[in-house]
């Protein structure tokens, strides 16, 4: 290591000959000649303000401040020793804290990677001077209670010593810790707690993604600047290169894509100058499917981060509450830490561990600090004396009242004094957390959970009947499926299974789509229905538009019609209409939904049904309902006997496996005429906020709803034939009306005429 320093800065030089032949030198005197010297040094101490806030003297001997210096300039990544590494030697051994953020200091205010100082001007880099962050440098200060050390740490090690394949490729789902593992690594390399291998190394956070996009999207382009980039990374020595985000146009192709030839040529130029490689891939960014990348990542071994033991995360938590507490100026026992991993555990349902449980962690301190951590009293009114005080000097020195300006300037000093010697807040006055702030935010998980519900607690008691204001005859189907969203959102479901899963059997138009319309709408918002009719997937092929394209066919990164839709809109209702035309492929689709909760797509991505209400439709049974028998009193089938039929038309057709999964098989019953009443005061109503919209007003006159009643009733086509009627008799005449003009007033009048036809006026 000795050929490792290659230099003294000129500066530091002259502050270590200034000293002398002494043995010892005071701290005082060493940090004035640093800020006499200037550099790096001078302006950190000038940015933080400490020489003027030292309070006590100390003496170190000369020495021991240059090989401190020396060890901290080889920490560093540095291959010099300049007045900020005399510095931060000279606080180390006089035993000041706050080391990390004076380190993070020379490195916010240095203009060039401080690894690159000794680079001559001629072939200074560019690409990693942009791109990159030196982490080693990054966290050589941090102390080591701000790291837990992992199993998968001393795997990495053991993965980039090997001689082939020792790249790494860290898989797994977001929020198991592959970017803490990388920030351990990192600091036992700037410690040289490694193999001699490691010593001397840099590790380097490498944005690809902006490296990427800054450049022409051409492939001569792209062969430059990785040749560019080998060329910095040997002029580094050994290297490691971490990316921990990898840019779209890399993830899902083969090695045969252009974009693959370009990635496969970036890790092969880096290996050949001693730069490995260590990349962090989401499963959720890689649609944890491999098959296709095999050739993309070869010369790299993957490992997959699992989410951690209970002690580890428990460490972990520890860990993130000492930084908390610090942050947020709150008190976080051990048992607040227990009792925020028990509640993860048991009632957060997204994400793993440790990030739930952290993420838990931070908002009760948010919370509680929030709340409990107010400014007082006596302090705001401080503020606002300041505040008016400086507003009274800039008005006197403004009308040049300099002897009133001077007197105010006093007051605005003794305020400012004061001010600076407060403390918001002291250790006897921290807020300690508890429980009781867990549980605050656990409640605030729930509420934000029924939010997933377009309607709140409250008004969920009053879906059914807003439901039934819209549906009518069919009651007790709305009291089934609005029943099934009252034990979801209260948490007393399973919680991997759908909402519900219900079959609607009956005869056409007595509402069994349009419940599943009118419940979307309620419980979940407009657009929330995913409407898949099933006369589109009759033929074999069509059953997988579902799901996507098996892999070698067209479309297979394309994702599949259902899958889609339900990644994008989770809480909603999937409504699979006539079913019995669908080809019987599609019912194991069914089965996986509705017992698993879950469906898995060609990719290999599996989307959660979780917050779904799965529905089917089916006319089944209902072809002979309206047949005639044979004889004077043939008539139509009563309820009873109707639902008997298709009942027993769904048992023929549908496999048991699939009926006993559903929550519910319900049979619509007939419409009758006060049913049609009702439905056509519904759809008149929705004429009138049309034309409402137009700032226009209907009236109907005498008989109108009775001919439209009579003209539209049917018990075999149900409220269709009811629609289909007041579209043709009075929508098209009002449209008509409107357009030609005929209107100069703003009330339209609909009247029937002697001849018992409808006529539009003025």
């Amino acid at each position: 290591m000795n050929t490792f320093l290659t230099r003294i800065d000129a500066r530091a030089k002259i502050i270590l000959s200034s000293f002398g032949d002494v043995s010892e030198i005071s701290l005082v005197d060493l940090l004035t000649k640093i800020v006499t010297a200037g550099g790096m040094g001078k302006r950190v101490l000038e940015s933080r303000g400490f020489l003027q806030n030292l309070k006590q003297d100390k003496y170190i001997p000369l020495n021991q401040l240059v090989e401190e210096a020396f060890y901290t300039a080889i920490r560093m990544g540095h291959t010099y020793v300049g007045t900020e590494h005399l510095l931060l030697a000279g606080l180390t051994k006089a035993g000041f804290g706050g080391l990390e953020e004076i380190s993070m200091e020379v490195e916010r205010l240095n203009s060039l990677p401080l690894l690159l100082k000794n680079v001559s001007d001629s072939v200074k880099p560019n690409i990693l001077n942009t791109y990159a962050i030196d982490l080693t440098k990054r966290y050589m200060f941090y102390p080591k209670d701000r790291f837990v050390e992992r199993e998968e740490v001393h795997k990495m090690f053991k993965i980039l010593l090997q001689r082939n394949n020792s790249n790494v490729l860290l898989t797994g789902p977001r929020g198991v810790g592959k970017k803490s593992l990388i920030e351990v690594m990192a600091r036992r390399i700037s410690l040289m707690d490694t193999p001699i291998f490691f010593a001397g190394t840099y590790m380097l956070d490498f944005n690809l993604q902006a490296f990427v996009t800054n450049l022409p999207a051409n492939t001569e382009t792209f062969d430059i600047a990785i040749r560019n980039l080998a060329s910095e990374a040997r002029m580094l020595g050994r290297s490691i290169l971490v990316i921990k985000s990898m840019p779209s146009m890399f993830i899902n192709l083969s090695a045969t894509s252009s974009a693959g030839a370009v990635f496969k040529n970036l890790v092969e130029s880096l290996n050949r100058v001693n730069c490995k490689l260590i990349i962090c891939l989401d499963d959720e960014s890689a649609n944890g499917d491999f098959s296709l990348q095999e050739e993309l990542f070869w010369g790299f071994t993957a490992l997959d981060i699992k989410e951690p033991a209970q002690k580890i995360t428990m460490e972990i938590l520890h860990m993130e509450a000492r930084k908390l507490a610090g942050y947020f100026l709150l008190k976080i026992p051990k048992e607040a830490v227990s009792y925020a991993y028990k509640k993860a555990k048991t009632e957060v349902k997204a994400e793993v561990f440790p990030q739930k449980a952290v993420e838990l962690l931070d908002r009760a301190c948010s919370l509680a600090s929030y709340e409990d951590t107010k400014v007082p009293a006596d302090l705001r009114a401080l503020v606002a004396k300041h505040i008016k005080a400086s507003l009274d000097v800039d008005q006197a020195f403004f009308d040049k009242n300099y002897d009133k300006a001077t007197r105010l300037a006093k007051v605005l000093y003794k305020l400012e004094d004061k001010l600076n010697g407060v403390t918001l807040a002291s250790g006897k006055d921290l807020h300690t957390l508890t429980a009781k702030d867990i549980d605050k935010v656990l409640n605030e998980y729930k509420e934000e959970e029924q939010k997933e519900y377009k309607i709140g607690t409250k008004t969920l008691a009053d879906l059914d009947r807003h439901i039934k204001q819209k549906i009518v005859g069919q009651d007790r189907a709305v009291g089934v499926v609005t029943q099934a969203l009252v034990r979801s959102q209260m948490g007393l479901r399973p919680k991997h299974k759908p909402v519900g899963n219900f079959l609607f059997l009956g005869p056409t138009g007595v509402g069994k789509t349009e419940l599943a319309k009118v419940l979307a709408q309620e419980a979940f918002g407009d657009d929330a229905l995913i409407r898949l009719d099933m006369s589109d997937f009759g033929e074999k092929h069509t059953v997988a538009r579902l799901v996507g394209a098996p892999p070698g066919y067209l479309g297979y990164n394309d994702g599949g019609e259902l899958t889609s839709k339900i990644s994008r809109k989770p809480q909603s209702v999937v409504l699979f209409d006539e079913i019995e035309k669908a080809h019987p492929d599609i019912l194991n689709i069914l089965l996986q939904i509705m017992e698993e909760g879950e469906l898995c797509d060609m990719r290999g991505d599996t989307f959660s049904f979780s917050h779904a209400v799965v529905i089917l439709t089916s006319n089944l049974g209902t072809e002979s309902i309206h047949k005639r028998d044979i004889g004077y009193g043939g008539s139509i089938k009563s309820q009873k006997e109707i639902e008997e039929r298709v009942q027993q038309s769904a048992k023929a057709f549908l496999k048991p496996e699939l009926l006993n999964r559903f929550d519910e098989v319900i049979t619509f019953k007939q419409l009758e005429k006060k049913d049609s009443i009702r439905i056509l005061d519904i759809l008149v109503d929705e004429v009138k906020k049309s034309l409402a919209d137009k700032d226009l007003t209907l009236e109907l006159g005498r008989g109108v709803k009775e001919f439209l009643l009579e003209k539209g009733f049917s018990m075999e086509f149900g409220a269709r034939s009811l629609r289909r009627t007041v579209e043709k008799e009075l929508l098209d005449k009002i449209a008509g009306f409107l357009m030609r003009g005929s209107s100069t007033r703003k009330i339209i009048k609909v009247k029937l005429s002697p001849e018992g036809v409808l006529e539009v006026l003025q």
